[in-house]
């Protein structure tokens, strides 16, 4: 009697932990397109908090693997605060309109977790010695003697970069402070290899070329803040600082952060976050202005230097509006077309900055389109910036097939894909 009684509690702590082993190595949780438009690699990013609702989250340094539907996809942890614990899981779902996907997370050990392709690139490359080498850093204070087209340049591509393989994108870290565009042709990852020193990204190469050069003009996804009526660019800060949030087969995030921009004789404070996903013809950008009281408009715009008439489009849903251009307006007189989406909830009316046919200086802002959206001091606001070149896709030649790409997004975030327990 003695030993069945034994053998019954040393049973129950062998099964109890067995179970605890198991449950801790992998949860389940369920994914639900409730909208009438089907779903392919949607981006999905669930915060740490909200995963350990769903599962045991393993105290050590364990990687996810994640399938969906019983089918594998690439993922990835990013520590977002640089604390040196993740914050948020990400990876991309293919669902069927209002239909549901099981997705299965299993933890596994550095050593056994699967190799995936990378699809995304957020990258600044710094030249300290002028020898033409550069070498890839996590974080950048620009230098304060630091000026627009200094040479021998300190940065390759003039600043931080970010792709994935449809295309690429490049911001000046410099008193511009503004975005370009980089056309691909190859879906090959490659922006670490451009930008050395003699090469010409201006002119169609194997690769593809730079073709949005953005001079006066606010670029894509430019920023200024209005005042007395008219934007100020966020141009001529006091200090600027970059860091490398995460590089991933996913998602790449990079931060911008700008100290001292004055506006109205005050001096602001700027971060923006900048995401680029795999597959995607977009990036987001979350701005956050600090350094003002009350409410205040921030304009973001996009360029109009290379066609004195383009088709610009407004569109305006439930919940969401954007502003594009579409026109024989890249470098190189192929059609392009850019675009901001942005929510209802900050929009505050369109604006544009005069065209002018002489090419002003560079602190001047000229030749460009641009959405007013509300802002406060210390909360962000977020908005999509996109660019689609024929080159890429010959279907882009056509209007409605670049706007049709721009409300597929804003579909979707109108109807944002749920998650629920098993």
């Amino acid at each position: 009697m003695i030993m069945t009684y034994r053998y019954q509690i040393l049973l129950f702590f062998v099964l109890f932990f067995n179970l605890t082993v198991s449950f801790s190595q992998s949860g389940k949780f369920i994914v639900t397109n409730q909208s009438g438009v089907s779903r392919k690699e949607d981006p999905m990013v669930i915060g740490r908090d909200a995963l350990a609702g769903f599962m045991d989250l393993p105290s050590d340094q364990k990687l996810p693997v994640v399938s969906v539907g019983g089918k594998e996809v690439p993922s990835q942890l990013d520590d977002l605060n640089g604390d040196g614990i993740w914050d948020e899981l990400s990876f991309q779902i293919d669902i069927e309109r209002n239909s549901k996907e099981e997705v299965k997370v299993k933890w596994v050990s550095s050593d056994k977790a699967p190799y995936y392709p990378r699809r995304t690139l957020a990258r600044l490359g710094v030249c300290g010695n002028g020898d033409g080498k550069f070498a890839s850093v996590a974080k950048e204070f620009r230098p304060e003697s630091w000026t627009a087209r200094q040479q021998p340049a300190r940065y390759q591509m003039e600043g931080p970069c970010w792709e994935n393989e449809k295309v690429g994108f490049r911001n000046f870290f410099d008193s511009r402070n503004t975005n370009e565009v980089l056309g691909k042709v190859t879906n090959q990852i490659l922006l670490d290899t451009l930008g050395q020193r003699g090469a010409n990204i201006y002119s169609i190469g194997p690769w593809g070329m730079d073709v949005l050069q953005s001079g006066p003009t606010m670029g894509l996804g430019g920023i200024a803040l209005m005042h007395n009526g008219l934007p100020v660019p966020l141009r001529n800060t006091t200090a600027a600082f970059y860091r490398e949030v995460s590089v991933g087969p996913v998602r790449s995030v990079l931060e911008l952060i700008y100290e001292g921009w004055p506006v109205g004789g005050q001096n602001l404070n700027v971060k923006e976050r900048i995401s680029i996903w795999a597959g995607k013809f977009w990036f987001k950008t979350e701005v956050v202005v600090t350094g003002f009281t009350g409410d205040k408009e921030i304009a973001v715009g996009i360029s109009n230097l290379k066609n004195s008439s383009p088709a610009i489009f407004q569109t305006n849903n439930n919940g969401f509006s954007s502003l594009a251009g579409h026109a024989r307006q890249s470098e190189n007189a192929d059609v392009l077309g850019i675009g901001l989406l942005y929510s209802n909830s900050i929009f505050n009316g369109y604006g544009e900055a005069p065209r002018l046919t002489t090419v002003p200086g560079l602190d001047t802002l000229s030749n460009s389109y641009f959405a007013k959206l509300k802002i406060r001091s210390g909360l962000p606001v977020e908005f999509l910036s996109f660019a689609a070149w024929e080159k890429t896709d010959p279907k882009f030649a056509n209007s409605r097939y670049f706007l049709d790409l721009i409300q597929e997004e804003a579909d979707r975030k109108e109807h944002p894909l749920t998650i629920s327990k098993k």
